[in-house]
């Protein structure tokens, strides 16, 4: 019983870095394109 209970928290933890990973990825874009946006204004 106690392998089932840590095989569940893996899945959830891997799930979790999933989900992140994908939040960084849309945040690293979204910076790219304002940092591109803010050099072009300064230029």
């Amino acid at each position: 019983m106690g392998h089932a209970g840590i095989l569940e928290i893996l899945v959830v933890a891997l799930r979790i870095l999933l989900l992140t990973g994908q939040v960084i990825l849309v945040l690293t874009k979204i910076k790219r394109t304002t940092y591109r946006r803010s050099q072009r204004r300064i230029r």
